[in-house]
């Protein structure tokens, strides 16, 4: 698949947000803080993980803001419910931005030369960000 305009990005990212989402729904509640070993992301990390990157490091980098990520700890939500409210919350509100994202000045080849500072404060090119995020999510 070869994406080759803002619109076109947006729809994929929507698919594969969706099927995301409905993997997210398996996740029994009670399950949702286990992790394989101490020390490693829950199965609830995992999933305020995700959210929290579209909004704090992907949204503020298509903008030309820094990265506002901190991380993925449950005091961002805290149970089932509140982790899938987060989940949601950010897509829910994400329309202004993908009518933004969709115009000719906001297109990816628009923004490519520009670079955006990662979470360390450590730079990329701005199409790279968003581009390695779609192919981790593709696998």
């Amino acid at each position: 698949m070869q994406i080759r305009t803002a619109g076109e990005f947006l729809d994929y990212w929507d698919s594969v947000r969706a099927r995301t989402r409905r993997v997210v729904a398996c996740i029994p509640p009670e399950r949702l803080e286990w992790t394989h070993r101490d020390g490693a992301f829950t199965l609830g990390d995992l999933v305020r993980h995700l959210a929290a990157i579209e909004r704090y490091m992907y949204a503020e980098t298509v903008a030309g803001r820094p990265s506002r990520y901190q991380g993925c700890g449950r005091d961002l939500a805290d149970g089932f419910p509140a982790v899938l409210e987060f989940f949601d919350g950010w897509m829910e509100n994400r329309a202004p931005s993908s009518a933004r994202l969709a115009t000719p000045t906001c297109s990816a080849s628009a923004r490519r030369p520009r670079a955006c500072r990662l979470p360390r404060g450590n730079g990329c090119a701005r199409w790279w960000s968003t581009r390695s995020t779609t192919a981790a999510r593709s696998t």
